[in-house]
């Protein structure tokens, strides 16, 4: 194998925090390898080798839109379901998680990335335009959702939001049919849709910070829960605003009683005299 040594630095992104790290470039065979040195941030902690893959998108209807097959060895290591890809075009990105397969069978994937139809058709340049760039990244370096505002198709609100929560969710814009077998013993596929997210790139993922909201009016997490907890003082306010009312209707009694005994006090002595 034939490695050319590259003499540019790229600069990487490291995340939210908009840090960055120097990489140098490498090209081994028709393989595009950044070798990541450091990075002043909490996404990249250590240093890594970011594989490009050029793919050729496949389309496949019924896929969970949440997840890509990819060949396991094709980005540089062996890959684990829930690793976060990046699938780059143009000037755009879509993240995405991988659901790695066996390449080393005959009739394997090869250079395929195997991705929801329904997601291609919104977000995904069309399969003849070209490859798409594939790189294996921390998910530290999809943005995080500030809100997102979601049609749960039936679901449970309060049980979708942990599941997203969960999972670290990366959530694209419009129906999601979410692969929910991941690293947690779960099977099987939910859906939803996303209706608005903030902020509004192709791309966002959920974490605690993440305010959660349904098309219903419904929401979830820790909103939902002080909510409930206003809800419930002011409940117990109207109880002691009424017993203060009662207390005080017990009062002006006894001292209208008072009144009226003195009163008859004053009105007997009077007669005495």
């Amino acid at each position: 194998m034939t490695v050319h040594s590259g003499s540019r630095d790229t600069r990487r992104s490291c995340g939210r925090d908009k840090l960055y790290a120097t990489a140098g470039r490498e090209k081994r065979d028709d393989v595009d390898i950044d070798t990541v040195v450091s990075c002043r941030g909490p996404s990249l902690s250590r240093g890594w080798v970011v594989v490009t893959l050029y793919a050729t998108l496949v389309p496949v209807p019924d896929r969970p839109t949440s997840h890509a097959r990819v060949g396991r060895t094709k980005l540089g290591g062996r890959l684990q379901k829930g690793d976060t890809l990046a699938v780059r075009f143009d000037d755009e990105e879509v993240f995405l998680r991988a659901a790695p397969v066996d390449d080393q069978l005959a009739d394997g994937i090869g250079d395929e990335l195997r991705v929801s139809a329904s997601l291609a058709d919104r977000l995904l340049p069309p399969p003849e335009a070209g490859e798409v760039r594939v790189e294996r990244v921390d998910g530290g370096v999809v943005p995080v959702a500030d809100r997102v505002v979601l049609d749960p198709h039936g679901n449970d609100p309060a049980e979708l939001a942990s599941l997203l929560r969960e999972r670290a969710a990366l959530l694209h814009p419009g129906t999601e049919r979410y692969d929910i077998d991941e690293r947690a013993g779960a099977t099987g596929v939910v859906s939803f849709t996303v209706t608005e997210r903030q902020p509004t790139v192709s791309t966002v993922r959920v974490d605690d910070t993440t305010r959660i909201e349904f098309v219903d009016g419904s929401e979830s997490g820790e909103v939902a829960q002080l909510r409930a907890a206003v809800t419930e003082a002011e409940s117990r306010l109207d109880e002691i605003e009424r017993a203060v009312d009662d207390v005080r209707g017990v009062l002006a009694e006894v001292r209208a009683g008072l009144d009226t005994a003195e009163n008859e006090g004053d009105a007997g002595d009077d007669t005495d005299d």
